[in-house]
């Protein structure tokens, strides 16, 4: 399954933004160009699965050439209960737990613009792999 987001403003007042639930592999294209924003429930209730503002419950890519502004206020900003890759494009997150998550792996193939922990409610920040042979 691939969605393309252009331009998209998506968000929910009582579950994830996005939620992927029964498909083998989900891909996340942002849209050259333009600027998306998703964002979810501060309360989940009893939801299964993953909760974050993009939740899926398969194997997640995201990339393009767009922006992406994630907000997760119930908890992560984009989480996978399988894996998570990130291609590119320009990516926000907040996130009142975990920026990013993937229960397998997460893989960065590019350098994201911002992974951020909400600064009330904090536990860690994901940060971009560093390159092979660089010092700390």
């Amino acid at each position: 399954m691939t969605i393309v987001l252009n331009g998209a403003e998506i968000s929910s007042s009582t579950d994830a933004a996005i939620r992927v639930k029964a498909v083998g592999e989900a891909v996340l294209v942002t849209a050259e160009g333009t600027v998306n924003s998703v964002s979810d429930t501060s309360n989940y209730g009893n939801v299964s699965g993953p909760t974050a503002a993009i939740a899926s419950s398969a194997n997640l890519t995201i990339g393009g050439s767009g922006t992406l502004n994630v907000t997760g206020n119930g908890n992560d900003g984009i989480s996978s209960s399988d894996g998570l890759v990130i291609l590119g494009g320009t990516i926000d997150v907040t996130a009142a737990d975990d920026a990013v998550r993937g229960q397998d792996y997460v893989v960065m193939a590019a350098e994201p613009s911002r992974f951020r922990p909400r600064e009330t409610r904090s536990k860690r920040t994901m940060r971009p792999p560093r390159a092979a042979g660089t010092s700390s």
